[in-house]
Parts: structure tokens; sequence; C-alpha cells
């Protein structure tokens, strides 16, 4: 069945409309799951490397408060120092309580468990320390700070892996989102290629059928002009 110029206009402007709407909608459904993954990444690993990272300084203002401790030669010195203390184990359990809602591997949840096992045992033996301190036990405290010592040493270790882990996860979904941008942008650029492929074959038919017709008609109104009316 043959279409009249109308119909042909009507059919050439929905095919452009709807490879016009299917460039806009591969866009807007990429450029929505790289922001999905963008805010994962953000959520779940970037801020739960900035919690752990000041746990970690927590952990150092521990250490260096129960040191100072030992050292301290007044009473009201050593206050100061369990004041310190205080705060930074509040603060440490404070950010690793924070870091426990973006955890998503199976081993960072096992190697969070055991540092915050260690982390027990180490607050326990700072306030014996400090303790003993306060009693001027100050030979049984510096042995028991170096054994504690190696409690510390264990957490640190501990707290940079999940560092590394979350920077790992980080990279990965960086990666990802990365591919989708290119692929996307690869499916954009093809369809408005194409899109525009099209348009261009669309107009020449269209043009082609339009000067058909416009010479049909030249043909009748000068078949008029000289009397042939049949």
């Amino acid at each position: 069945m043959k279409l009249n110029i109308r119909n042909k206009l009507l059919l050439a402007f929905a095919l452009i409309v709807m490879f016009t709407g299917g460039v806009g909608f591969i866009g807007y459904d990429s450029t929505n799951k790289i922001n999905q993954m963008l805010n994962t990444m953000y959520d779940n690993h970037l801020a739960g490397v900035v919690h752990v990272q000041k746990s970690l300084v927590s952990l150092y203002s521990i250490r260096a408060a129960v040191r100072s401790t030992l050292l301290a030669t007044t009473e009201q010195q050593k206050q100061e120092q369990e004041i310190i203390i205080q705060a930074a184990v509040a603060s440490f359990e404070e950010n690793m309580a924070a870091y426990e809602e973006t955890i998503v591997t199976d081993q960072a949840r096992t190697i969070y468990k055991q540092l915050m096992v260690d982390f027990g045992i180490y607050v326990e033996n700072a306030n014996d320390i400090l303790q003993l301190s306060n009693e001027n036990q100050n030979e049984a405290a510096v042995q028991l700070l170096w054994d504690t010592s190696l409690i510390a040493k264990a957490i640190e270790d501990s707290v940079e892996e999940l560092i590394v882990s979350k920077e790992t996860l980080a990279k990965d979904f960086a990666a990802d989102s990365n591919t989708m941008f290119i692929q996307a942008r690869n499916s954009v650029v093809g369809l408005a290629i194409f899109s525009m492929f099209l348009g261009f074959v669309i107009a020449f038919f269209l043009s082609q059928s339009i000067s058909k017709a416009a010479q049909q008609m030249a043909g009748v109104a000068e078949g008029i002009a000289k009397g042939e009316l049949d």
C-alpha cells in the first residue's frame, strides 16, 4: 500500500523521535547507574576508610597518653592523661562502630571482630597500667606496657588491612563506573550517528517523493493550461 506524503512525514517523524528517545534513555539510565555506583563507593568504602583512619589516630593517642602517664610526676598530670585516654577510647569505638556499618565482605568482618577483641584486651591492660602507675608500681607498669605493645601492633596491622581492603574495593568500583561510562558514551554516540544517518536517508527519500509529486502536479497543471482536462 502506497503512503501519501502526510503519512510518510508522520512515519519519519515517529522514527526520529523513537531513536532520539532511545539515545536519551540510554544516557539517563547509564548516568543513574554511575551515580549509584559513586554513592556506594563513597558510603561503603571511602567513608569507611575515613572512620578506620580516625580510629588509628585514636589508638596512637591512647598509646601516647599511657606512656605519658608513666612519666607524669603529679596526680594532676596523671588525671589529665586518663581523661585523654577515655576520650580516645570512646572515639575509637565510635569510629569503628561507624565502620562496621560499611562492611561488605566476610573477610573484613572477620578482621573487624578480631580487632575489637584485641582492642578490648588492650584497653583492659591500659587501665591496669594506669592503676599500677597510681600505686607507684612503675616497674610492673613498664613491663605490662611492653607486653601490651604486641597487642597494639596487632591492632595496627588489622586496621591497615581494613584500610587496604576498603581502598581496593573503592578502586574496583571506580574502574567499573569508568567502564560503564565508556560503554554508555559509545552507545549514545553510536545511536546518535545512526539517528543522523537515518534522518538523512528519510530526508532523501521524502525529498524524492515530494519532488516526484511536485513534478506530477506541475504536469497536471500544464495539461490543464493546455486544455487537456482528461
